[in-house]
């Protein structure tokens, strides 16, 4: 699966176990500190990155994410988690709300949507998954 970036992504983080989530979020802060962002905004990428970050430590075992402005207007934000991981079975029931094959409360994927003002994954079995999510600034 291809990225779809279209600037430089000034975030940038492998995550492959639970410390670097730590790394992942502190990138985030400094994006969010360094442009300005509102606090709603700061901490809507900041759920969202948190969310992303933990699925490929639970499910892919590693992956990265990445993240920015999606051009040069600085009008919409992104953030994208990309892994080789075993895939998504089933997309759609991934995407329900309570729907969780770790254990958790499943908010995690469907939450990360009603975030984003746009919202965009990817799946294929055996071969990994994308998310791709947007927020206007």
């Amino acid at each position: 699966m291809k990225s779809m970036r279209n600037v430089p992504t000034p975030i940038d983080v492998a995550v492959e176990i639970e410390d670097d989530l730590v790394a992942l979020l502190a990138a985030v802060r400094q994006f969010s500190t360094r442009n300005n962002l509102t606090p709603l905004v700061a901490s809507s990428l900041m759920t969202i990155a948190s969310e992303l970050g933990t699925n490929l430590v639970k499910y892919a075992r590693c992956g990265v994410v990445t993240g920015g402005f999606v051009d040069a207007t600085q009008e919409n934000l992104f953030i994208e988690a990309l892994d080789q991981g075993p895939g998504i079975e089933d997309v759609k029931v991934a995407l329900q709300d309570h729907f969780s094959t770790g254990g958790s409360m499943g908010m995690g994927l469907p939450g990360v949507r009603r975030l984003s003002s746009r919202f965009e994954i990817e799946s294929t079995r055996g071969k990994g998954t994308r998310v791709r999510c947007e927020l206007k600034r």
